[in-house]
């Protein structure tokens, strides 16, 4: 029996110089929100290392106003920044302040969320909001 040995493939460069583009007033947008909002209205979380300044309107698609107004954001905890992210889509709200969650996230996970459809998140804050609301369920949103 010969035991066969791979030669192991050389990683030559484990790192880069890259040129990036950076979100400038970002931290502001962020020390915004943290001033006038202080939770993620779903988990309750207050722990500033632990919240995410989320852009309802996605940075992207803003003009420059609506990048740092932060009646286009809201504070979110990472799970439900990431399903609320542009990327993703899969959570959103209504003017009533109902959560509104994506059928194609798999019934099993649906369920291991702490909230279900249409759900009252009584700390939402939607005064201001409901304009990049409206564009969050119109086109980031994936019912």
């Amino acid at each position: 029996n010969k035991i066969i040995f791979k030669k192991k493939k050389q990683i030559d460069i484990t790192e880069k110089i890259v040129q990036q583009k950076i979100r400038v007033g970002q931290n502001r947008f962020r020390s915004d929100l943290l001033k006038s909002l202080k939770k993620c209205p779903i988990t309750q979380i207050d722990e500033k290392r632990l919240l995410i300044a989320s852009h309802i309107k996605p940075w992207i698609h803003s003009d420059n106003e609506e990048r740092l107004n932060p009646n286009n954001g809201f504070l979110l905890s990472p799970l439900y920044d990431k399903l609320f992210d542009k990327g993703i889509g899969l959570i959103t709200f209504t003017p009533e302040k109902e959560i509104l969650i994506s059928k194609r996230l798999s019934s099993e996970n649906r369920a291991r969320l702490s909230v279900n459809n249409m759900d009252y998140i009584a700390d939402l804050p939607i005064n201001g909001r409901e304009e990049f609301l409206e564009y969050h369920r119109k086109y980031i949103f994936q019912g």
